[in-house]
C-alpha cells in the first residue's frame, strides 16, 4: 500500500512541476503595442492583456513570457525593457504570481514598438524580472536620479 501511495504522490508532484499542455494550446501569443514615444500601457493594451491573463488565470500551473525588443543601443536597450517591465508591472498588480512570468528584453528580432506575451513552452525557464540596462534612463523611477549627460550611447 505504501508504493502505492508514493507513485501516486510522485505522478501528483510531476504533473505540479511541468507545463500543462493546454497552456500553449489555450493561450495564444499577443503583441501589446506602444506608441513610438511612450512605455507606458494605455487602455487598449490593458484590454489586450486582460484579455491573456482571464485564460492564464484558469491554468494554474501555467508560465507566461514577456519578451520585449530593441537592441540597437543602450537606450534602445532601456526602452525595450521599460515596454517589458510595464506589462510585468501591469500583470503583478491584476494579481498574477511573478514566479509565473519570465522576462526577455531587448531581443533582436521583433518590432521594438511591440511586446510578445506568449504561454511559457514545456521546460522554459528564466528570469522572472532581467536587471534594467540603464535603471536612470529608466522611466518607472528607479532611481531617484536621471542620468546626465547624452542620451545616445
Amino acid at each position: 500500500m505504501n508504493k502505492a501511495l508514493l507513485l501516486v504522490a510522485i505522478f501528483f508532484s510531476l504533473q505540479t512541476n511541468a507545463q500543462p499542455s493546454d497552456c500553449i494550446n489555450e493561450i495564444k501569443e499577443n503583441l501589446v503595442a506602444f506608441s513610438k514615444k511612450s512605455v507606458f500601457l494605455n487602455a487598449a493594451a490593458k484590454k489586450k492583456i486582460d484579455s491573456v491573463v482571464i485564460v492564464f488565470k484558469k491554468n494554474i500551473g501555467c508560465r507566461i513570457v514577456i519578451t520585449s525588443y530593441g537592441n540597437n543601443c543602450l537606450t534602445c536597450q532601456q526602452t525595450s525593457w521599460d515596454r517589458g517591465y510595464s506589462v510585468i508591472k501591469y500583470l503583478r498588480q491584476i494579481g498574477i504570481d511573478s514566479t509565473r512570468i519570465i522576462m526577455w528584453a531587448a531581443q533582436n528580432v521583433g518590432d521594438p514598438l511591440t511586446v510578445l506575451i506568449r504561454p511559457g513552452l514545456p521546460e522554459e525557464d528564466g528570469p522572472s524580472l532581467v536587471e534594467p540596462y540603464i535603471p536612470c534612463y529608466s522611466y518607472h523611477s528607479l532611481t531617484k536620479k536621471r542620468c546626465k549627460g547624452s542620451r545616445n550611447h
